[in-house]
């Protein structure tokens, strides 16, 4: 080696810790493909801002989707009751007016909601996890790690907010099936309810939901530290306890809707 030379020593990365990029596009390759890894490498403390953004972008496509949907509802609503009135005129173009107004003022609320609706469900499903696993004798993880899986699970959720907005918008017979809407004046609640039912399992059963379930179940078995039974327990307990609120209401409407009827 001359004077002017400088020993060049080989940068060395120790094995024992995960090595992952932080890029919105790696980051999202990872949990697709390499999701344990992926979370375990998930340290940074703004882990969490891209999964807030796509979070509220699904929440706010279908809920617009939705919101939509229910205006046209209340549009259909007001036509029959002002073609009931057609003999006054002043009724009906009042009627005419409240049905683009209460239209627009439904389709804001939902959206308004959207951040709210993202954000509950976000905090709601750490704290759970947190919880449950740390019940279950799991180790101590930050709120913040904890947080950031949750978002970054929520990638398939994404996916199907998106997608099933966009077909109530843009399909007709796709929002009949989600939302289904009475075409006369009488409402059939038995109806009502086989048709609400039927679309809360899909919703609560598609193929992206189960693949959020399993994202989830990986991340708390890699955060925690857990068994893959453990980390099933503490993900699908309080899925399976959802799932039967659902239907408990569900039923309390049938009841109470047969009764009125």
């Amino acid at each position: 080696m001359t004077k002017g030379e400088q020993m060049t020593v080989p940068r060395v990365v120790s094995s024992g810790a995960p090595v992952a990029s932080s890029a919105f596009g790696d980051r999202l390759r990872g949990v697709l493909t390499r999701p344990s890894r992926t979370f375990d490498a998930m340290t940074d403390p703004d882990a969490w801002v891209f999964p807030a953004i796509v979070m509220f972008l699904g929440y706010l496509v279908y809920m617009l989707a939705s919101g939509v949907r229910a205006a046209e509802l209340m549009h259909r609503l007001m036509d029959e009751s002002g073609s009931k009135i057609t003999s006054q005129r002043e009724g009906g173009e009042f009627l005419s007016l409240m049905s683009i107004w209460m239209g627009s003022a439904q389709i804001y609320s939902s959206t308004y909601g959207a951040p709210f609706a993202a954000a509950a469900s976000w905090m709601a499903r750490t704290a759970i996890f947190m919880g449950l696993g740390r019940l279950l004798g799991g180790a101590a993880v930050p709120w913040g790690r904890v947080a950031s899986m949750v978002g970054w699970s929520w990638t398939p959720i994404f996916i199907h907010y998106v997608g099933l907005g966009l077909a109530i918008l843009l399909i007709p017979a796709v929002a009949n099936w989600v939302i289904p809407i009475s075409t006369s004046g009488a409402v059939n609640s038995s109806r009502v309810y086989t048709d609400s039912l039927r679309a809360s399992v899909f919703l609560s059963a598609s193929p992206f939901v189960l693949w959020n379930l399993a994202l989830c179940v990986c991340g708390v078995r890699t955060l925690f530290r857990l068994s893959g039974l453990k980390a099933a327990v503490v993900v699908l307990l309080p899925t399976v306890v959802q799932l039967g609120l659902q239907y408990a209401a569900f039923e309390l409407f049938r009841a109470f809707g047969s009764g009125a009827g």
